[in-house]
């Protein structure tokens, strides 16, 4: 059985739309896929921005004139949504655990302490890094 089955969506004048969700993703998730891809270089990123261009197609119940405004449309909410992830990694970079055992840890021991610790709850966390 399939996960997109049929999606049935209701717009703001309350007729009933059905939208074949499996036949969108069929259609437009390769495209988008190599699309994303170039912008991001990352394949978990690149998924994100692919469900979230699908979300934002269900949740926003866009009206199109024919299938080229429906691709137009993907592609740039996909490119937009690329963008912006991208801009929000160069806006927070992310250092590596590996770059930060080899600079902090004098021995194998700390790093797996911290890795650890990592790993905790977020209010177990918290606590112990307010204890230290």
């Amino acid at each position: 059985m399939s996960l997109f089955i049929l999606v049935i969506r209701v717009n703001s004048e309350k007729e009933v739309l059905s939208i074949n969700a499996e036949e969108l993703v069929a259609t437009y998730s390769n495209m988008l896929f190599k699309i994303c891809l170039v912008i991001l270089g990352n394949e978990q990123d690149v998924q994100d921005a692919i469900q979230d261009t699908f979300y934002r197609y269900l949740t926003v119940n866009p009206e199109f004139s024919d299938k080229e405004h429906e691709k137009a449309w993907l592609i740039r909410v996909a490119v937009n949504i690329s963008k912006d992830m991208r801009r929000f990694q160069h806006r927070h970079p992310v250092v590596s655990m590996e770059l930060l055992e080899d600079y902090f840890f004098e021995s194998p021991k700390e790093g797996e302490v911290l890795e650890e610790l990592l790993r905790l709850p977020y209010k177990l966390k918290t606590v112990i890094y307010l204890h230290i």
